[in-house]
């Protein structure tokens, strides 16, 4: 009689070896909770300054004139004589009318002109205007009045802006790449005293810019890298019972870290970062702490 309970029991212990020999592995993750507040959609863009006031000075008639001494980045007064033109046997100054600087020199060398050919551009640097050149894909998120942020090239001094109109028109530029890319001006008015940013601006200086195209103030939001997206859907693998729970989501907007659910949360729940293949619906999982990001 012995036997037969020694085999069951034999028996018995191998089932439990196998079963916990073939028993899927917990799969190790990191977790976050869903979080509610506010949260911001900025468009970041690269852009320039320019200057709302640009003077073209050019031959009021037909005649000689003479050398163009002055070169672009060049102070001028208003009233200095930028070169003289002799017509009519006369010699007759042509003058800036603005204080500024030279932005361009057509024409250097003295010689014949004809009348209306252009010669050298002035522009006022105090006064300017930001301008950014966005895909047409885009435009649809920016709208007139929207709030924005401005800094000059290697400057850490943000300065206010707002968006004061869009461009309907588009034009084909070729991108780092050398790919096509249609885009739109859009041209935002400094809010703040650009002279804040001095030396970094001027007349056609570089310029970051950050537009905010939407605002939302009590948002439900997980962490963009809880997202996936299979088939054009959004999902997010949830922590139920030390499983993994796959829930479709419907996504808004995002601020580059956080991404807004609008359905398929409640906001309690516990959501898997960065799900790698392994991550399935029903899984067991281990939650860990994340390495120390110093």
């Amino acid at each position: 009689m012995k036997k037969p309970v020694t085999l069951g029991i034999l028996g018995l212990t191998l089932t439990v070896l196998v079963w916990i020999l073939l028993k899927p592995a917990r799969v190790e993750v990191e977790t976050s909770f869903v979080e509610k507040g506010p949260l911001t959609e900025t468009l970041t863009i690269d852009g320039y300054f320019r200057s709302l006031d640009r003077r073209a000075i050019s031959a009021f008639a037909d005649g000689e004139i003479e050398a163009i001494h002055l070169k672009p980045g060049e102070p001028v007064r208003k009233d200095q004589v930028i070169t003289r033109i002799l017509w009519d046997v006369s010699h007759e100054p042509l003058r800036s009318p603005i204080e500024g600087v030279v932005s361009r020199v057509w024409r250097e060398t003295a010689g014949p002109v004809r009348r209306g050919d252009p010669l050298i551009e002035i522009v006022d640097p105090r006064k300017l205007e930001i301008v950014a050149e966005i895909l047409t894909t885009d435009a649809s998120r920016v709208r007139k009045g929207q709030n924005a942020t401005v800094r000059g090239f290697g400057s850490k001094t943000a300065l206010r802006a707002r968006v004061e109109r869009l461009s309907r028109a588009a034009f084909v530029k070729v991108s780092a790449l050398g790919v096509d890319e249609e885009r739109t001006e859009v041209i935002l008015e400094p809010l703040d005293a650009v002279s804040s940013l001095a030396p970094w601006t001027g007349n056609l200086f570089h310029a970051e810019i950050s537009i905010e195209t939407a605002r939302v103030k009590h948002a439900m939001k997980v962490p963009i890298g809880a997202l996936i997206r299979e088939s054009g859907e959004w999902s997010v693998f949830v922590v139920n019972d030390g499983r993994a729970r796959k829930r479709p989501v419907a996504r808004g907007i995002d601020d580059g870290h956080w991404a807004e659910i609008l359905e398929g949360l409640t906001g309690a729940e516990r959501i898997i970062l960065y799900p790698e293949d392994r991550v399935r619906e029903g899984i067991r999982i281990k939650i860990v702490e994340p390495p120390s990001r110093k």
